[in-house]
């Protein structure tokens, strides 16, 4: 049995929507800038095998951007940060719908239905009235065109069926708020050779397939109640159940995934406004079963049970009206690692007026790998899997600093987020490609790890008449982990990664009329500096890269509201049109394959991605809305 004692705080950073020129068939935000920082963390409640599928076949016109959390206090594993993308929303009572298609034969459409109805009282007491409110997106995706612009016989763009419903009831009154609500996700992809036809050469030699089918079902109930005039009582229940195949080849993976979360949470606010207490209650029940390559899950051990009880308590308070103080003192029992308490810290300082915030913080928690999920693009090859331990959790620990700044200079207005932070790990789960290159080998840390992290995100606006805004959003990483017995960078890991992204509004201004708006310009610059390789000289005559080139990705998207350009035709004003271009330098990774002509030989190698193979490429799309 284990004691675990981590000091722990949570900061957080709302990242700009940069969405405007993301990609259909892939995700360009979350690929190069976030990269493979998404593994470690917790996504709108999931943190398991489903995790990384979920994420990057989220709607990108149905989601209204990414918020980041680099920890969260009450839980386990909410020291690794989490990652939420709220839903895009229409007016009361309103009706969207979102269709787009590329020249590569993708298509994406999206309705989004909301509807609400409020409950007023005789006397019309707004605190009285009660609301009902309905919600619900449902997405559909299909790409069956086959498409190789690098020319090496290869698909750049799996062929995809997607179909994503979101379905949510919230209902409002004086003292309470319930929302409820589902979602179901059904991914089919089937990637590989040009050549490749799944009735007649699945799991056989006779051409080199990849295919996904997933089933994601999920069910979310939050509930409020107040129970004074500042007092809250939240009951949370989150469930959610997904299958999944993979076959890479003649690899086959299969997974199944239960996860079960019940929160109990009551928050007494003292009548002085400067004191509150928390108390709560949790539970977390978690299985996992994985089978890779016919392997019994016990050889791997990827058969996982996790049972997580225990509660919290938490004191917040200001000492001085500049300087505000969080604590908090989870107790859990882990059924595989035992007792875990996590003392949480948080302290913020108004260092002036409202236009700068400081704070400092320090943490710790931990949580289990889920190595196929995680590490599934190093499995499209010929390496072996060689776990020769069992994993045990990573723990790690971390402090830092940060900063807000906001301010108004006429006639613009600026804000900018900054965190540095330092995070060691007291285990972490190697993944190791450079000891042996026909092998990926999983074990626990023997010897040091840490990352080194700063987080800047910098918003400028400047209002009519201008109707400019930049975010430039800049994340640098110093990841060193022991890497068969050597302190290395992580592989496929750049230390500097930048967004920079503009938008522009055309406006017009006619005498006695109200203003209209042209046209919208978005632009998104990705930059990634060059990323260590993995030692690939003995499955190649001469030698390999050691480390890819720096990656510079450039999209943009134009929108035409046609209420402007068809004024006095109402049938037009609530129609938008758009189209754009998705990597406009046209800069790809020429050969994403080592030795693709021999899939099935020991040398070949699919998983060496430092960039995309997808070219140059041009949508365009409408959305109508009521």
């Amino acid at each position: 049995m284990k004691f675990i004692i981590l000091l722990t705080l949570s900061i957080s950073a709302c990242l700009p929507n940069l969405l405007q020129a993301q990609a259909l068939g892939e995700e360009a935000y979350l690929d190069y800038f976030l990269g493979q920082s998404t593994a470690r963390y917790n996504v709108n409640n999931e943190n398991g095998i489903a995790k990384s599928i979920f994420l990057h076949n989220l709607p990108s016109n149905a989601i209204t951007g990414f918020i980041h959390t680099n920890s969260v206090m009450n839980q386990i594993d909410g020291a690794f940060g989490t990652l939420n993308t709220p839903l895009r929303y229409t007016p009361s009572n309103g009706f969207l719908f979102d269709v787009q298609g590329s020249t590569f034969g993708e298509w994406d459409a999206t309705g989004i239905l909301h509807l609400r109805r409020i409950f007023k009282t005789e006397d019309n007491d707004y605190n009285k009235q009660k609301t009902l409110r309905y919600y619900l997106l449902t997405n559909g995706n299909r790409l069956q065109q086959k498409v190789d612009q690098n020319q090496d016989a290869y698909l750049d763009l799996a062929l995809k069926d997607r179909i994503f419903l979101h379905n949510q009831l919230d209902y409002s009154g004086k003292n309470f708020f319930l929302n409820n609500g589902f979602r179901f996700l059904r991914v089919k992809e089937q990637g590989g050779q040009l050549r490749y036809q799944p009735n007649m050469d699945y799991m056989t030699n006779n051409a080199y397939g990849t295919g996904l089918d997933l089933h994601l079902f999920s069910l979310q109930s939050d509930n409020r109640i107040s129970l004074r005039t500042q007092d809250e009582l939240s009951i949370n229940f989150y469930a959610s159940h997904n299958t999944q195949e993979h076959y890479l080849g003649q690899r086959l993976y299969q997974g199944r995934e239960w996860l079960t979360k019940l929160t109990m949470y009551y928050d007494l606010r003292l009548d002085n406004d400067f004191d509150a207490f928390q108390f709560g209650m949790n539970y977390r029940y978690q299985h996992i079963q994985e089978n890779l390559d016919s392997v019994s899950i016990d050889q791997l051990f990827l058969d996982r049970k996790e049972h997580v009880s225990g509660g919290f308590f938490g004191y917040e308070t200001y000492p001085h009206p500049k300087v505000q103080l969080r604590m908090r003192l989870n107790a859990n029992f882990h059924n595989i690692e035992g007792p875990v308490i996590f003392p949480h810290l948080k302290i913020n300082y108004k260092a002036w007026k409202n236009h700068l915030l400081l704070g400092v913080f320090g943490g710790g928690g931990m949580r289990y790998a889920n190595i196929v999920a995680d590490n599934w693009q190093f499995l499209r090859s010929s390496r072996q899997v060689d776990l020769q331990e069992r994993l045990d959790a990573e723990r790690s620990w971390y402090y830092g600093i940060s900063a807000y700044y906001s301010q108004h200079f006429h006639p613009f207005y600026i804000t900018a987020n900054g965190q540095f932070y330092v995070r060691h790990y007291l285990n972490h789960t190697v993944v190791d490609l450079d000891t042996n290159p026909y092998k990926i080998s999983f074990y626990n840390l023997d010897g040091n790890a840490f990352k080194t992290s700063l987080d800047l995100d910098l918003k400028i606006q400047l209002p009519e008449p201008y109707n400019f805004s930049l975010n430039i959003d800049y994340r640098y990483d110093f990841f060193r982990t022991t890497i068969g017995g050597l302190l290395r960078s992580v592989p496929f890991y750049p230390e500097h990664n930048f967004v920079i992204s503009p938008e522009y509004r055309l406006m017009i201004f006619p005498r006695n009329s109200h203003r209209f708006t042209l046209f919208i310009l978005n632009m998104t610059l990705n930059v990634n500096s060059p990323q260590r390789i993995p030692s690939l000289d003995a499955k190649i005559k001469g030698t390999y890269p050691r480390t890819s080139p720096w990656i510079h990705r450039w999209d943009m998207k134009v929108s035409l509201p046609l209420q402007t350009w068809f004024r006095g035709h109402s049938k037009w004003k609530n129609f938008t049109l758009y189209f754009g271009i998705d990597n406009l330098l046209d800069m790809i990774q020429e050969t994403p394959f080592l030795n693709p002509e021999a899939p099935f030989n020991p040398n070949f190698d699919g998983g060496m991605i430092w960039n995309s193979s997808v070219g140059r490429r041009y949508y365009f799309g409408a959305v109508y809305k009521f």
